[in-house]
């Protein structure tokens, strides 16, 4: 059983394409936090960008699991969709924003303060993943 820990996806592209803006992203993330550790699995989409061959490398090299869903099925990727709907019901369709930095800031609070640490999960005997992950250290 994992944590349900999400790492923080913001990708600002300074001009690059999307694909090279998330790479960079995420290895200056694992560069920063130690993420990921050997094992961690990856849920993604079928988007180009997770797909790609510099990103799976990335992966690779970090001995991260990549969790991608087979076209048209969802349920591959259960895990990752459960976690978008929570998403959508609990802050997107509760909140209006006006900008797309307004609603980065809204994302990243509503997962870093509020679904990576308080909130307590079924799946983790209704313990936050902190708790989870301080329980099992």
């Amino acid at each position: 059983m994992t944590s349900k820990r999400h790492l923080d996806s913001r990708c600002p592209t300074d001009g690059r394409s999307p694909a090279a803006a998330r790479h960079s992203t995420a290895t200056g993330l694992i560069a920063t936090t130690g993420w990921p550790e050997p094992g961690l699995v990856h849920h993604s989409d079928r988007g180009g960008q997770y797909l790609s061959v510099s990103y799976q490398h990335l992966l690779d090299a970090h001995g991260a699991l990549c969790s991608i869903s087979r076209p048209g099925n969802c349920l591959d990727n259960a895990v990752a969709e459960s976690f978008f709907h929570t998403l959508k019901t609990e802050l997107v369709y509760q909140q209006f924003c006006r900008t797309r930095e307004e609603a980065r800031r809204a994302i990243f609070e509503y997962v870093e303060g509020f679904y990576d640490r308080p909130r307590l999960h079924s799946t983790l005997d209704y313990r936050s993943p902190e708790e989870y992950e301080r329980s099992v250290a």
